[in-house]
């Protein structure tokens, strides 16, 4: 007797299996929308491929990515890596003095999308260049240093990363208040570029 139950159990077990097996969902297609607040990792002033003594601190890190992207297509990998440099350490000084950290993403989307698209020798080459370039206590990185703290820390309002969060969806504001800029600039110097202090 039971067997028999046991039996009948797995039967109608086994024959809702296969039932559900059999029922499918319908498949509906997905819909993504990707929305946008003006000025969401816009560059103002883009630039080409131009020496680091050229460069300003007026330039954001959307302003330079394209002038590390030029640089790259013209050969010139030690002026990319030192417009990398440059844009690195914008993109920390900025996380620093914009409070919202769905907004902190926007440099590493703007490197993306520049470098995504390098061949497997322009990858090699650009490695090839900051292995030289970013070398610790190297006398070209202490040169690359000098570089960049002579330019100055980032004059320009960060609209690239500020449009990119959450927060501009909802009007807020932000910007840092109360910013140690001295603090900020060192920092990023420090844990970008590993500067000497």
């Amino acid at each position: 007797m039971k067997t028999r139950w046991m039996t009948l159990f797995w039967m109608i077990c086994l024959s809702g299996c296969v039932s559900q097996q059999e029922t499918r969902i319908p498949s509906f297609p997905m819909f993504v929308n990707n929305y946008q607040t003006p000025g969401n990792l816009r560059a103002a002033n883009p630039i080409g491929c131009i020496d680091l003594a050229k460069a300003s601190n007026l330039l954001s890190p959307a302003d330079i990515y394209p002038g590390v992207r030029a640089c790259i297509n013209e050969g010139d990998y030690t002026k990319a890596v030192d417009l990398l440099a440059l844009a690195g350490v914008y993109g920390r000084y900025d996380i620093s003095r914009v409070l919202d950290r769905t907004a902190h993403q926007a440099v590493f989307v703007i490197r993306l999308n520049t470098l995504s698209s390098m061949t497997k020798a322009q990858e090699a080459a650009l490695n090839s260049a900051k292995d030289v370039r970013f070398k610790k206590d190297s006398k070209e990185l202490l040169q690359l240093c000098d570089q960049v703290k002579s330019i100055g820390a980032p004059a320009y309002k960060p609209v690239y990363m500020l449009q990119h969060g959450m927060s501009a969806f909802h009007g807020i504001n932000a910007e840092a208040v109360n910013f140690d800029a001295a603090k900020a600039w060192n920092t990023a110097l420090d844990e970008y570029l590993h500067c000497p202090k």
